[in-house]
């Protein structure tokens, strides 16, 4: 499990993040950004990530999943393909690893066929194929 310091940092910057990712078409894709470098060093210091030693509770996983869920976003509005690539290869095991220890994510279909969509306009076919 992880440190309760790290989590609630961790948990505070999850609910700055969606604060902030929630601001309609006015949000500030940079101010958005900055969270999300900090979010995700503070998620490389808990032991929740896939890999790592202990048991993981279902709010650390779902909170690990939303930050990277919107960092895929995220990363579409900025037109950053090899970042969202990034953030999709993080959160594949969320989706097919842990998906018996947590319920499914509501972005779940939609960011795997963005993933899809992705490998197609890159004309990735056999790993389009893979993938499906």
């Amino acid at each position: 499990m992880t440190q309760p310091g790290n989590l609630k940092n961790l948990e505070l910057l999850r609910k700055k993040l969606n604060a902030e990712w929630a601001g309609g078409k006015g949000k500030n894709l940079d101010k958005v950004g900055e969270i999300l470098g900090q979010a995700k060093d503070a998620l490389t210091t808990c032991k929740f990530l896939p890999g790592t030693s202990g048991e993981s509770s279902k709010e650390e996983l779902r909170t690990a999943r939303e930050i990277l869920e919107i960092g895929a976003f995220w990363a579409v509005a900025k037109r950053d393909t090899p970042a969202f690539e990034a953030y999709m290869a993080q959160l594949k095991c969320y989706y097919l690893d842990f998906k018996n220890d947590m319920e499914e994510s509501t972005f779940k279909t939609q960011l795997l066929g963005l993933n899809l969509l992705c490998l197609l306009s890159q004309n990735r076919v056999a790993e389009f194929h893979t993938e499906l």
